[in-house]
């Protein structure tokens, strides 16, 4: 048997509750004394039908002899008590129902509840005494006129609430204020020095400090040179003299060309009449310069000059033997590229070093690096893919905090602004910054900077809130699109309903930027 302790202002839907939970059929309640359960005869009687229903053996447990004999007469039993307690037997009434609005009792139950006969006292003039009938009513009626109730009293709740969310916690309005604006420009010239020690805004000072370093470095290059390393082509030709003179040709100073391409004699040629067959070689290999028969060759040279009618030369048979093969090689380019290259990364790692351990801003106009030795495994001309260099150098720079140099720049702007004015929180300074007068040694130089940004009204939120409470759309619009402070605004208010802002000020939310 299974014992449920339940609290004394527990109720029937609550104490059905948890003996439907319980899973035995012998179900034992404990209750406090006081139990709110034990002085309602009704709701002893709606209990016992609901357990009966659940199919629940159902006792309790009490000391109290009265309250015991209550449970006894409804039908439960009780343990617990001094002394066994008897069930009741209760007369039967029988009552006379006449009027119209009476219960019928439902049939399992057996006690109801009867009001008294109430006599109306005797008249003077005898007249006949009227008695009113027993009006009978159910414990069932009872329990439906306790939820009607309830119902009732849950509807007006409700209500409440709904007025009170409706006055106080869901209206809202939403104000962005756009305040007026203007923009900002201002030039100003900055001292840097490693003799200053703090930033001084009315003097446009910033400590700066020198710094050095020795950095070296090795890096691999690519080959971009391409060499023919093939065949030239060879071949006769006629040479035609129409001078009128015995000519003598050397081979170190003549060309014979076509269409660009250039061939040069084998060896000196001398006793040149009218014609003569000599041989030629490309001056440089490749399958292009195998010419076919029957191609003029305009002659070139330092003596004659160039005439194509009085010296020219003709093939009779194709030239051939020309083979075209490629191969990487180190151009000087590959050679002055890779050296700047070189340098560009070891100052970059200089620097870089030096930001990692100072925190500090290095512009490359007050930096010198200079590269003390360079040198490459290979060299120009040298066929291969690739080649290496090594460089030694040293950086030496003027650094300072970029930080204090923008704070000094804001707190001057600052300084000279009208009351009521402020920089623009949203929209960042624009700021460009060169150097003059640059002496690393001495460790001094001027920055000349450049400040682009924005000015704005100063509008205070609280102020809005405060003037904005209780007034509709029109009223707002009117009283806040008057103030020289503010260009714009755009007014949201919710629920869709709400035609004024809150009363509450906590209810009105007000955010302020500028277009």
């Amino acid at each position: 048997m299974a014992n449920i302790f339940l609290k004394p202002n527990a109720d029937i839907d609550e104490i059905v509750a948890k003996i439907n939970e319980d899973r035995g059929t012998d179900v034992t309640l404990v209750f406090p004394n006081g139990s709110k359960l034990f002085s309602d005869e009704a709701s002893l009687e709606i209990l016992k039908i609901k357990t009966d229903e659940l199919g629940k053996k159902i006792s309790f447990f009490l000391q109290d002899q009265n309250i015991a004999q209550l449970l006894v007469d409804t039908g439960f039993n009780v343990r617990g008590t001094r002394r066994p307690v008897m069930r009741r037997a209760k007369p039967k009434v029988e009552p006379r129902i006449i009027e119209q609005e009476v219960i019928q009792q439902p049939a399992p139950f057996e006690h109801l509840v009867i009001e008294p006969e109430i006599q109306q006292p005797a008249q003077v003039n005898a007249e006949p005494v009227y008695h009113a009938k027993p009006r009978v009513i159910s414990a069932v009626a009872v329990a439906r006129s306790r939820k009607k109730r309830r119902v009732v009293a849950s509807l007006v709740a409700l209500v409440i609430l709904a007025l009170l969310l409706g006055t106080f916690v869901l209206p809202q309005a939403s104000l962005n204020i756009y305040a007026h604006s203007q923009p900002l420009s201002r030039d100003l010239e900055i001292s840097l020095s490693k003799d200053f020690k703090v930033a001084d805004t009315k003097q446009l000072q910033v400590p700066a400090q020198i710094v050095d370093k020795d950095q070296q470095g090795t890096k691999t290059f690519s080959s971009t040179g391409k060499q023919n390393v093939g065949i030239k082509a060879r071949g006769i030709v006629s040479i035609t003299n129409n001078t009128g003179k015995i000519l003598k040709l050397n081979a170190a100073t003549t060309e014979l060309s076509v269409d660009k391409r250039v061939f040069r004699l084998e060896k000196d040629v001398s006793g040149i009449k009218q014609s003569m067959d000599v041989a030629i070689i490309a001056d440089q290999a490749g399958d292009e310069y195998n010419i076919p028969a029957v191609t003029r060759f305009e002659i070139s040279n330092q003596v004659l000059g160039k005439a194509p009618q009085l010296l020219y030369a003709t093939n009779l048979v194709a030239l051939s033997g020309g083979v075209s093969r490629f191969t990487s090689n180190i151009s000087q380019e590959d050679i002055d590229s890779a050296t700047k290259e070189l340098k560009d990364t070891l100052f970059n790692s200089a620097k870089q070093q030096l930001l990692n351990t100072q925190g500090l801003t290095l512009n490359d106009a007050l930096a010198n690096f200079e590269v003390k030795n360079i040198s490459f495994d290979k060299k120009a001309g040298d066929q291969s893919l690739s080649f290496t260099g090594s460089a030694t150098g040293h950086l030496k720079a003027l650094v300072y905090n970029y930080d204090s140099l923008k704070k000094l720049i804001e707190q001057r702007i600052l300084m000279t602004l009208e009351q009521g004015q402020v920089l623009a929180t949203e929209k960042k300074e624009d700021i460009t910054v060169s150097f003059k007068n640059i002496d690393i040694t001495a460790g001094t130089a001027i920055a000349m900077v450049h400040v682009d940004s924005v000015l704005v009204s100063k509008v205070d939120p609280k102020s809005i809130k405060a003037q904005v409470r209780g007034k509709s759309l029109t009223e707002i619009k009117d009283l806040l699109l008057s103030d020289p402070k503010i260009d714009g605004l755009d007014i949201e208010m919710s629920p869709f309903w709400v035609r004024n802002a809150p009363a509450f000020s906590g209810r009105i939310f007000v955010n302020v930027t500028s277009k």
